[in-house]
This record gives C-alpha cells, sequence and structure tokens, in this order.
C-alpha cells in the first residue's frame, strides 16, 4: 500500500525528505513539483521506503527513495505497515 503524507518540519521523515530533495536537486538541477502540487505533498511511503516524486528541467517525473530506519515505527510516519 502506498500512502501520500505532507511532509512538515514536525514529521518524523522531515530530514530524510530534506536529504532526499538535496539529492534530487544536486543530480537534476532545478526541478518542480509534480502535477502542479508543492514539495511538501510530493512524498509517499511505500513499504519501508520514503518516497519523492517530482519533474526534472524537461518535464520528465522522477522518483528518489531512502529506506526508512528499522528505529521508526511506520504508524508514526503515516503508513499502516
Amino acid at each position: 500500500m502506498t500512502t501520500a503524507i505532507r511532509m512538515t518540519p514536525e514529521h518524523p521523515l522531515y530530514v530524510a525528505a530534506l536529504g532526499l530533495r538535496f539529492q534530487a536537486v544536486k543530480e537534476h538541477g532545478n526541478i518542480k513539483p509534480c502535477n502542479l502540487k508543492t514539495f511538501e505533498t510530493c512524498f509517499t511511503v511505500f513499504r519501508n521506503k520514503l518516497q519523492f516524486w517530482f519533474n526534472d528541467p524537461t518535464g520528465s517525473t522522477r522518483l528518489l527513495s531512502e529506506e526508512i530506519p528499522s528505529s521508526l515505527n511506520l504508524q508514526e510516519v503515516g503508513h499502516g505497515g
């Protein structure tokens, strides 16, 4: 099950989200949110991974993901498992 999450500074995965966004800029340059969203709404959780969806400068949709640390409870990050 994939769960959309709103990434705010209070969220337990906020630091990981910033890291994914930084990685996206480093790899692709000027990125934009998908589907006229804001960056804070471009994150999903799938299984044990935080996923960041964005558009690269050509308009292609890209995905970066990072494993959620096992020390975090998936219920806490907005995903039922």
